[in-house]
């Protein structure tokens, strides 16, 4: 829940990057949560772990499911992966950082 809202209360910074949020659970219904804690960004199903097992996101402690943040452009390439349980603000930083590194890679030089 805290990594949720965290990435919804940074939305604004992620639009002005040119950026869409884009949340994945495992659980079959997720609107309650969604609707509980305002979510404004999509939230995808993957109760079957389809997404899990193709992103390759492993369990955090044998048993719980990982938390892993992807930057991905818009020609499909993971330009970041950040994994980690418990450090939920770290996630949005750095998750910002990608961008901006991307941003400055692809902007031409003169």
């Amino acid at each position: 829940t805290a990594q949720a809202c965290a990435f919804r209360d940074a939305e604004p910074d992620f639009a002005a990057l040119d950026a869409e949020v884009i949340g994945v659970s495992g659980d079959k219904d997720h609107s309650t949560f969604v609707e509980k804690n305002a979510l404004t960004f999509k939230v995808l199903s993957d109760a079957k772990g389809e997404a899990r097992k193709a992103f390759q996101v492993p369990n955090s402690m044998w048993i719980l499911p990982g938390r892993v943040t992807y930057v991905i452009d818009k020609k499909g390439v993971i330009r970041s992966i950040f994994n980690s349980q418990l450090q939920f603000a770290r996630h949005i930083y750095e998750a910002k950082a990608a961008l901006v590194a991307a941003a400055a890679a692809d902007e031409p030089t003169e």
